[in-house]
């Protein structure tokens, strides 16, 4: 594939990241009670720690990526190790860097 874009001349898309959100239905996330951990479900591509950008929760708290530590993402699962536990029916927005699924 790589030689056919070389001989004619084709560019080859960039490697686009941009920044998918729960809110704004690009995939789901919400939290399990009683625990510092969140599962995710619907993004287009393998979900990385570094990736976390930001997150928020109905109860105010506001952590931004910079602030947090201990992150440990194991398949769909995220866990925040320095967070208090998420409480029953709470409500979480979730921001993720990732691929622009446009170009994948």
């Amino acid at each position: 594939m790589k030689h056919l874009i070389d001989t004619l001349g084709i560019k080859a898309p960039p490697r686009t990241r941009i920044q998918y959100n729960s809110d704004h239905g690009d995939f789901r996330a919400f939290p399990h009670s009683g625990t510092r951990t969140m599962s995710v479900e619907g993004l287009p591509f393998t979900l990385q720690a570094e990736a976390l950008l930001s997150f928020s929760r109905s109860g105010g708290d506001r952590n931004m990526h910079r602030s947090l530590e201990n992150i440990t993402v194991s398949g769909n699962t995220i866990t925040l190790d320095n967070i208090r536990e998420f409480d029953p029916g709470e409500n979480i927005t979730l921001s993720i860097i990732g691929p622009d699924k446009s170009w994948q």
